[in-house]
């Protein structure tokens, strides 16, 4: 439920031998694609994570997502209380979260002095800064729920997966851009690829992170064929198409 889905795409990495399986990017190649692409008016990346949340007295499981500074203005997405910056993660303050319409519900009984209150993460303090509306329930779909609520990127220097903002091979990100006016799938997709190639040659890191057998390609995709990821859809519709097959050979059968 956002503006002009259309004009959204996912940008996935997908391997060059074998089945040719998808993962997402590393942070350090979002940061390379972010500062040097021209075709995407917004370009944002995503996490999603189970962490130790903490309210008051009661300690539970919850999945959250952490997301680059973009990922609600590129959508984008609406409020229903408070606001979506997530600025001063990674501070010397107190970092922000933004909360789900359902567990504002759930938590907090839909009180409007949300904003501002405490919840721990992994014993880290964050502060309520916004509720998002009922609708979203961000990109990815999948057999988890939900995310429960958003942090900014930078905040996982916090946490013991501060190291996914440095490692080259930690290519777990899920990444989102809107496309400037004009410009078309195959464009992006054009400028993509020549950005990989010219990564592996700025960035020598990267190549021996992967002891020089870098084997990955950057592919685009309609932000609707990626919401499902990619190598799972792949998977079930192969599935699917299976069955229809043999079905129809049963009901041939007279």
């Amino acid at each position: 439920p956002v503006p002009q889905p259309e004009q959204l795409l996912a940008i996935y990495s997908r391997a060059q031998q074998g089945q040719g399986f998808y993962t997402g990017v590393a942070y350090k190649e979002f940061e390379y694609y972010h500062d040097r692409n021209d075709v995407l008016s917004s370009f944002a990346a995503y996490l999603r994570i189970p962490f130790h949340m903490r309210i008051g007295d009661v300690t539970e499981t919850a999945i959250g997502e952490v997301v680059t500074p973009e990922f609600f203005s590129a959508l984008p997405v609406r409020t229903v209380l408070g606001r979506t910056l997530l600025t001063n993660n990674g501070t010397t303050e107190i970092p922000e979260l933004v909360l789900s319409y359902r567990l504002w519900q759930d938590r907090f009984e839909g009180r409007s002095d949300v904003l501002g209150a405490t919840i721990r993460l992994d014993g880290t303090p964050f502060s309520v800064d916004g509720v998002l509306e009922p609708d979203f329930s961000s990109v990815l779909m999948d057999w988890q729920q939900p995310p429960h609520f958003w942090v900014g990127m930078s905040a996982l220097a916090r946490t013991p997966f501060a190291t996914l903002l440095t490692n080259w091979k930690a290519n777990s990100l899920m990444v989102v851009g809107r496309m400037k006016p004009g410009v078309t799938m195959d464009g992006v997709a054009a400028q993509f690829r020549t950005l990989d190639t010219r990564m592996s040659q700025d960035e020598p890191e990267r190549l021996r992170a992967w002891s020089g057998s870098y084997d990955f390609q950057t592919t685009v995709l309609p932000i609707q064929r990626a919401r499902f990821f990619p190598a799972y859809r792949e998977s079930i519709t192969s599935y699917v198409a299976a069955v229809a097959v043999v079905m129809g050979m049963v009901l041939l059968i007279p």
